[in-house]
């Protein structure tokens, strides 16, 4: 599979390469083991790939790259190229950049970037709380009314907890999704508003427009939005390897390994996942 090939092509020869994922993916299941796959270095690949037939203990599949140059990528990520001005230094993508509800990770002139927070740094603290679902603190007053943002609260010792605003009276807060009781004089922020942007690259992703906002003095530039939730599927899939490949910018998970085992993963890169880099799911093992 090569940047520069076409999926009309049949794929058996470094001459007449498959183009894309998406081509590969529709072949998948009929690859018999002892079977290889070849990417060409150098390339970039965007989309995912999902793996779901089996190679035997002396024939794996093999995923790897062919040629030179660099590691081929496989990724998750687009760039954002156009942008409006909305004044006061927030700049908003002209169109939506992502069909998904959430976006966990950006990427900024090569660099994960965290989204916009209140405060900037440290921890505002509560002094009390109601059951798990509210938090009153000294540090707010109720302007802004932070309603619709989302709290992430250190609830106990080893736990922070994201959960979404649905009222604000005062200093106190009414959350929900909350799974555990908070710790008085323990502390929290508030993220995921577009009122958080006041620092350099913050951003804030609208997940009912699909735009995202970035806080700069001029246009932003080399900003990437992961807009694939995983790049590896391996579901019921025995006796694979992955070789020599680049896998970068995932929304929600690099590789998932789905009920399947003895997989190989040697010589790979796994750079930007939104959540995890790596999930075992399922009856796993090997």
């Amino acid at each position: 599979i090569a940047a520069a090939g076409n999926d009309a092509n049949n794929g058996t020869s470094t001459s007449t390469p498959w183009q894309s994922l998406a081509k590969l993916n529709s072949f998948f299941s009929s690859l018999k083991p002892g079977d290889n796959v070849y990417l060409n270095k150098g390339d970039v690949f965007y989309g995912s790939i999902t793996i779901n037939k089996s190679g035997s203990s002396s024939s794996p599949i093999t995923i790897s790259a062919y040629g030179s140059g660099a590691d081929p990528v496989v990724t998750g990520l687009t760039t954002v190229n156009s942008w409006t001005n909305l004044g006061n230094n927030i700049w908003e993508s002209t169109s939506a950049i992502s069909s998904l509800s959430t976006c966990n990770m950006v990427v900024i002139n090569g660099v994960n970037t965290a989204m916009g927070r209140y405060p900037n740094t440290g921890f505002l603290t509560y002094q009390s709380h109601s059951g798990t679902t509210s938090i009153t603190s000294s540090g707010l007053t109720g302007s802004p009314n932070w309603t619709g943002a989302v709290a992430v609260i250190r609830t106990i010792r080893w736990n922070l907890e994201c959960d979404p605003i649905t009222a604000q009276s005062g200093g106190t807060l009414t959350y929900s999704g909350s799974t555990s009781t908070p710790t008085d004089s323990y502390g929290f922020f508030i993220q995921n508003d577009s009122r958080t942007l006041d620092t350099t690259n913050e951003w804030y992703y609208n997940p009912s427009t699909k735009k995202i906002r970035v806080f700069n003095q001029s246009s932003p530039t080399n900003v990437q939005v992961a807009t694939t939730d995983e790049l590896i599927l391996v579901s019921g899939a025995n006796y694979v390897t992955l070789d020599n490949i680049t896998f970068r910018g995932a929304n929600s998970t690099i590789l998932e390994n789905r009920n399947s085992k003895y997989i190989t993963i040697q010589n790979c890169s796994f750079l930007f996942a939104g959540q995890k880099a790596m999930y075992i799911n399922g009856q796993v093992s090997y």
